[in-house]
């Protein structure tokens, strides 16, 4: 039976007998390939705390686990990833994409670039071809995620017209490319639109 995981890369920590993962309820999942057949597990890493996260990945990749990474990029250049991650202002993409090369260096399994479409911020095509690049360079794949938009912020998803636009202009450079559809967008049922209801609602009442 095959078992499927995403895990956040804030809910990682590292030991030098292996990988733990640790669930926001203080339960530990202790992953040892021996004692565990896990051949799809998936590590998707954003890079919240920098030095740790990017070791991480350095320290994934010398690990004998098959762990397929997805990196939260969200911003193809400096200048539009500081907007999304402000953290990149710290530790750029090129620091990232460095760690990304040691990663794929030492593993077969294929990585993958997470990417939220937020319209007039990381949705051009300039966006698009300097995003290519970069996953042509590892050899990974591209999951775009239109966003969600959420009451009270100020961003907002793209057309249809400019997701498809941008998707193609990813396979024209031959990266393979997915868009995802979700369910629930229109009546604020989709994924983090919820969440950050629940959360106002929460505050409402203890007020």
């Amino acid at each position: 039976e095959e078992s499927r995981f995403v895990l956040n890369g804030a809910l990682l920590k590292l030991h030098p007998d292996g990988v733990t993962m640790v669930a926001t309820d203080g339960h530990r999942l202790a992953l040892a390939e021996r004692k565990h057949h896990l051949p799809d597990l998936k590590q998707e890493v954003a890079v919240l705390v920098p030095r740790k996260a990017l070791l991480s990945v350095r320290k994934l990749a010398d690990e004998p686990l098959q762990i397929r990474l997805a990196v939260s990029l969200h911003g193809a250049s400096d200048e539009v990833r500081d907007q999304i991650m402000p953290i990149n202002r710290r530790y750029n993409i090129e620091t990232l994409l460095a760690a990304c090369d040691y990663y794929v260096a030492h593993k077969k399994q294929r990585l993958s670039f997470e990417y939220i479409l937020i319209a007039g911020v990381n949705d051009s095509d300039a966006q698009a071809h300097l995003l290519a690049r970069h996953a042509k360079r590892l050899n990974a794949k591209v999951n775009l995620i239109p966003y969600n938009t959420v009451e009270g912020l100020p961003w907002s998803r793209p057309s249809g017209y400019r997701q498809h636009k941008f998707l193609s202009i990813l396979r024209v450079h031959g990266v393979a490319a997915t868009l995802r559809r979700e369910k629930g967008h229109d009546i604020a049922a989709a994924c983090g639109q919820l969440r950050l209801q629940t959360k106002r609602e929460e505050a409402a009442q203890i007020l």
